[in-house]
């Protein structure tokens, strides 16, 4: 694949990503860009346009060495951008990962758990720390009966009401109204 094509692509993933993506003063938006060399993280107030605090690979208060742009360099910048928010007064972030990839164990996910570790919370809350709160989808969404005995029937061969895909009370609603099945 083409670099220019590469990096089109990227770019439109980062436009997607910060369209749903809003940092206020209470939750600024805790932005994190790596580049080749280095990373950076930015905790920015879009409401006002202003970035609150930051921390990188570059900065200064990194007296660890040379870092560079890998996952020991994501774990320590990780820390250091939990420190510099806590001393900024930031408890909530939302995370905006501009156009990299999330992969479980990769230099993104490295640095948001080294943030979390800090003390920082992300909003909103990863998906497998959301398993437990979610509701429990027995029946379809445009099933009003209630029961879950009501599930769609995808089979065509064995369904009665001429292979839709409604579950019984919708196909019950259709037989009884002119027009339906």
């Amino acid at each position: 694949m083409r670099p220019e094509f590469k990096r089109r692509i990227q770019q439109k993933r980062r436009w997607r990503i910060r369209n749903k993506v809003k940092g206020t003063a209470a939750r600024p938006r805790m932005s994190v860009r790596f580049t080749e060399r280095n990373i950076y993280v930015q905790f920015i107030d879009d409401a006002a346009g202003r970035t609150l605090a930051s921390a990188s690979t570059r900065h200064k208060a990194q007296v660890a060495g040379k870092l560079a742009a890998n996952k020991a360099g994501a774990l320590t910048v990780g820390e250091a951008a939990g420190a510099v928010a806590k001393e900024a007064g930031i408890n909530t972030v939302v995370f905006d990962r501009s156009g990299a990839r999330y992969v479980k164990g990769g230099k993104v996910d490295i640095l948001a758990n080294a943030a979390r570790e800090s003390g920082l919370k992300f909003y909103p809350e990863p998906k497998d720390q959301q398993r437990g709160k979610r509701r429990k989808t027995g029946t379809p969404s445009r099933c009003t009966s209630g029961s879950s005995s009501n599930r769609p029937d995808r089979s065509r061969s064995r369904d009665p009401g001429g292979g839709s895909n409604r579950c019984a009370c919708a196909r019950a609603r259709w037989a009884g109204t002119p027009g339906g099945r």
